[in-house]
């Protein structure tokens, strides 16, 4: 190595050296530097750019990356790969120089390769055995865009409520009908409650995005949830409300909320904002008083669109469409009774809750569990109960083994309960608000191995759930006709809402 630094310092006193020292300086040359660079025996090497040096891009580092020293990848003699590294990262399909890791790590060094320098950089690296070196950094000298301003809004996803009815991994098929169902539903629900078109137009991103799909499952967009709620007056009220309804661990942020806040009634006088809750409250009072109307109305359109004689299976594509937009017109975009049941229920859930506690402390929250739990006619019990009878008649029945066409063939009440069973329920299944679901109706196997297995089992008997008798807590005959009156109304409002969530599975059913 000395040797050939003694040559190098040499060639400084060559005559052409000298003369052209001379004439620019009119000196003598002096002996030349020498610099003695370690060589690092590259494993891996070539260049990145903290910014993308051909877009102008700023949000993302770009490199590239050859085995061995990065010298063959500028001459032309290999190709490398290419990674994109930022919100998104981008890479080979088959990584053969870099794992993602180490391209993150390489990225990393190019922003505080930036930091330090204040100025985007073009940075030579390279990898041994052991470590990453950096071997030059220089300013990138394209033009780049400047700085995106950051986002101060974060986008918050949660599946505290929604993961009941689409658990696990969600196809985009489902999701892609899902998100569309929601923002219809949604639009015309806040109409209904007196928002006007203009506002329903200008929040229409809104409406869009209620739910979002991660890594392929589905979520709340809860920052949408809310400004869709801020549409409505008395949000501070009622998002607490929407809060214990959808079982949310913990509220929503305060610094989150305040930056949603009621989009309309900060430029509104507070005699304005009076005015919309009259209108709203209106709405809502004669929603109330037309719910059990309203409830007919919506069976009556949903039995008469679900029992048209329309058969999907021999249907053509052309005829299949013309039914789904038909379905769309007739019952998503007149989704009225589940949808003002669930606000009523929301709205009736934390209030009464809330009174309860008001009124008896942690007695009053038992008590409101125990009596909103409590109901038999909810119709989610019913296939329980079905199946359990359907097996005390094979078992009584004498039959063995699987239930078998063959084997019902000579048991015909059994075969009736069965077809009544999938007459009704046939559209359920595990998963069943998904659209690639195998529905009972296609494949009642699940269904007779359930019936095989309840034949073998006693029944208990059947006990009607007694309401808790809250007499003794309310010696104040008035209060206790209240309370009554409110746990009552209350109750009905859980109960519709779960029996009308049952129709979501006979929709989903017809659109599968």
């Amino acid at each position: 190595m000395w040797q050939a630094a003694r040559q190098v310092w040499q060639s400084g006193f060559s005559d052409t050296v000298a003369t052209c020292h001379a004439r620019k300086t009119g000196a003598e040359a002096e002996g030349p530097a020498v610099i003695v660079q370690r060589m690092i025996a590259a494993t891996a090497a070539d260049v990145l750019f903290s910014a993308d040096p051909v877009t102008g891009q700023r949000d993302h580092v770009v490199l590239s990356a050859i085995a061995g020293l990065g010298d063959r990848l500028v001459s032309g003699e290999a190709d490398g790969d290419y990674w994109a590294v930022g919100p998104t990262t981008t890479g080979p399909a088959t990584p053969t120089v870099l794992t993602r890791a180490r391209a993150e790590a390489v990225a990393d060094i190019a922003r505080r390769a930036e930091a330090a320098f204040g100025t985007p950089q073009d940075i030579e690296w390279a990898f041994d055995a052991q470590s990453l070196h950096i071997l030059q950094s220089r300013p990138i000298t394209t033009s780049l865009q400047p700085l995106p301003r950051p986002d101060t809004q974060p986008t918050i996803f949660d599946n505290s409520n929604i993961v009941a009815s689409y658990p696990g991994m969600v196809n985009p098929l489902t999701y892609s009908v899902a998100v569309h169902v929601y923002a219809r539903v949604y639009r015309a629900f806040v109409a209904l409650l007196g928002v006007p078109d203009a506002t329903i137009t200008a929040n229409a991103a809104v409406f869009g995005n209620m739910l979002g799909r991660v890594d392929g499952r589905v979520y709340y967009n809860l920052v949408n949830w809310y400004r869709a709620l801020a549409l409505l007056p008395k949000f501070a009220h009622n998002r607490t409300y929407m809060e214990t309804m959808m079982g949310f661990a913990t509220p929503m942020p305060a610094e989150v909320v305040t930056t949603i806040g009621p989009p309309i009634a900060k430029r509104l006088t507070r005699a304005v904002e009076y005015l919309r809750l009259i209108k709203v409250a209106g709405s809502l009072i004669w929603q109330v008083i037309r719910l059990p109307h309203t409830k007919r109305r919506f069976y009556d359109r949903l039995n008469a669109a679900l029992n048209s004689g329309f058969d999907p299976r021999t249907a053509g594509p052309t005829a299949l469409a013309a039914d789904y937009r038909r379905t769309e017109s007739t019952l998503v975009d007149r989704w009225d009774a589940p949808l003002v049941n669930d606000f009523l229920c929301m709205i009736a859930f934390g209030a009464s809750r809330n009174l309860m506690q008001r009124w008896l402390g942690p007695q009053g929250l038992t008590l409101h569990n125990a009596i909103m739990i409590g109901q038999s006619d909810i119709i989610s019990a019913e296939p329980a109960q079905r199946i359990g009878h359907i097996g005390q008649m094979v078992a009584i029945a004498g039959l063995t083994g699987p239930l078998t066409p063959d084997a019902l063939q000579h048991h015909p009440a059994i075969a009736a309960e069965i077809q009544s069973y999938l007459t009704k329920f046939g559209d359920r299944c595990t998963e069943e608000l998904k659209l690639e679901s195998i529905a009972l109706t296609d494949d009642p196997l699940s269904l007779l191995h359930a019936i095989t297995a309840s034949a073998g089992r006693a029944m208990p008997p059947e006990t009607k759930p007694q309401d808790p008798d809250c007499r003794a807590l309310f010696p104040n005959p008035v209060n206790h006709l209240l309370a009554k009156a409110v746990l009552d109304w209350t109750r009905a409002r859980v109960r519709d809402r779960e029996n009308l969530r049952f129709e979501h599975t006979r929709i989903f059913g017809h659109t599968r």
